[in-house]
């Protein structure tokens, strides 16, 4: 896997909060996910931060998830997959948009620290319930 191997890429996962409470799988799956998110995210190379779902004002975060690509030695692409289809965006404009809709919705997400101690505070009260 290319977040373990000897030499990995790095990841930064913004993620919206609701998604870690929106029941879409049997607890034991849930909690089993959300472990496994505090596991990586203590990894060097994986930067875990959540955006509340309740922060007030738009964001990008609300016209859906992407993927930003970034290489070493080209330029980044842009990952867009919905219901039924997925896209590719390399335009510079295109991905421009993105990598600015990356750093806005970035600036409003916890600190990894804090993203850290929020997944674990909803493992502790899935596990006491």
């Amino acid at each position: 896997m290319i977040l373990t191997r000897r030499s990995p890429v790095d990841l930064l996962a913004l993620i919206d909060s609701e998604v870690l409470v929106r029941p879409v799988a049997p607890r034991e799956v849930m909690l089993e996910q959300l472990q496994h998110l505090i596991a990586m995210g203590k990894r060097a190379n994986i930067t875990i931060q959540v955006v509340s779902s309740t922060t007030p004002g738009w964001s990008p975060m609300l016209a859906g998830p992407f993927e930003l690509i970034e290489f070493p030695k080209a330029r980044p692409i842009v990952h867009l997959e919905h219901h039924r289809s997925s896209a590719f965006l390399w335009e510079e404009r295109d991905v421009t948009s993105f990598l600015e809709a990356s750093e806005s919705i970035r600036q409003k997400a916890m600190t990894p620290a804090d993203s850290a101690r929020a997944i674990e505070d909803i493992v502790n009260g899935m596990e006491t319930t």
